[in-house]
């Protein structure tokens, strides 16, 4: 899926598997509102079944994707009965999403000690 006025971010869905990745490039700029909720209208025309997010060419993240990355959970939480899954994700975001209680939204796959 082709999404050309969000650079650096990529979203693919693979035998029901959306994969969304992030890169350094990725700015939201005037559309911090509309990154996530692009997705989740993109992928709830779809059977997906599952949520990914690759963190792993984004080391550091805005509080505006944390927010964007809790709409995706409320999406997945609601339409599908799960969490979201953040792969390669550093210990520091990690730790803060446990400061933030928001932890618990995500399951973590590859946690990088840093980037």
């Amino acid at each position: 899926m082709n999404m050309p006025s969000f650079n650096g971010l990529d979203i693919e869905v693979i035998d029901g598997t959306a994969r969304i990745t992030i890169e350094r490039t990725f700015n939201e700029d005037q559309k911090r509102d509309q990154w996530s909720q692009f997705i989740v209208t993109a992928l709830s025309a779809q059977n997906v079944t599952h949520l990914e997010v690759d963190l792993g060419k984004c080391p550091i993240i805005s509080s505006t994707v944390i927010a964007g990355l809790v709409h995706l959970y409320d999406f997945t939480n609601k339409s599908l009965g799960r969490k979201v899954t953040l792969r390669h994700c550093t210990q520091h975001l990690k730790s803060i999403l446990d400061m933030m209680k928001l932890a618990d939204f995500f399951d973590f796959v590859g946690i990088f000690e840093r980037n």
